[in-house]
């Protein structure tokens, strides 16, 4: 009875904690518009006749908006759907692509996708907490739909609640952290351990994207040597 008060306390607490909106600026900058673009849009969502007419055009090319007969302009589907991604802390363009071929995958062999904001978030923790590649989650996610007869959702392959009042992921729940450790004989320990601030830091580092060889600055040879150096740590550590 106490376990199951508190589960629903944590819930409360998480629901009260979502209702301040969280806005991922780095998504936004990404695709070329600034906070007082995020400020108009979300006014054309809330069909408030407020905003800055000067964004319309770029939205207009994004396909952010769509205009109504009477010329009115409205949120388009495109335009919803980037609102909410830009809710989701850590949602880049590379999550952006394992979510958009493996709901694609399932789509195409019929398998039930499940709540695609819940299979954002999910891929997004995902790769935060195991820093695999997105080719490696993209192929075995083929991989598991090709050889398997039976076929978990797509949002609960990421992570399976235990139930309806579970609030904390883990791999432990997760069929495809499972899959991906088998296959590549990786050293659960690690990543199932808690509050492991090393294992944080490797898998930050690791995961930085270093200049292409044709940009040249103070310190870049070494830098970009030190990080493969990194990763090959960190792979020595994972196997089993």
């Amino acid at each position: 009875m106490f376990s199951q008060n508190f589960a629903k306390k944590e819930l409360f607490l998480k629901q009260q904690k979502q209702k301040a909106m969280y806005i991922n600026y780095k998504l936004l900058y990404k695709n070329d518009l600034d906070e007082d673009d995020f400020h108009n849009l979300q006014k054309i969502f809330q069909k408030d006749n407020i905003y800055n007419k000067d964004s319309l055009q770029k939205f207009e090319k994004k396909g952010l908006i769509q205009y109504l007969k009477s010329g009115e302009v409205r949120i388009s589907k495109k335009g919803y759907a980037f609102l909410n991604d830009l809710q989701i802390k850590d949602y880049d363009e590379d999550i952006a692509e394992i979510v958009e071929n493996a709901i694609s995958s399932y789509e195409r062999n019929e398998q039930p996708v499940g709540n695609k904001a819940e299979v954002k978030a999910r891929a997004t923790w995902f790769v935060a907490q195991t820093g695999f590649s997105k080719r490696i989650i993209i192929e075995e996610i083929n991989n598991y739909l090709m050889n398997n007869s039976y076929i978990l959702r797509l949002d609960n392959l990421f992570w399976k609640p235990q139930s309806h009042l579970s609030v904390h992921k883990n791999l432990k729940d997760s069929k495809l952290f499972d899959i991906i450790a088998n296959k590549y004989k990786l050293n659960e320990e690690y990543y199932f351990s808690q509050n492991n601030s090393e294992m944080d830091w490797l898998f930050k580092v690791s995961n930085l994207k270093v200049p292409r060889n044709s940009v040249y600055f103070i310190g870049y040879k070494e830098d970009k040597l030190r990080i493969e150096d990194i990763k090959l740590y960190l792979q020595k550590i994972l196997k089993k």
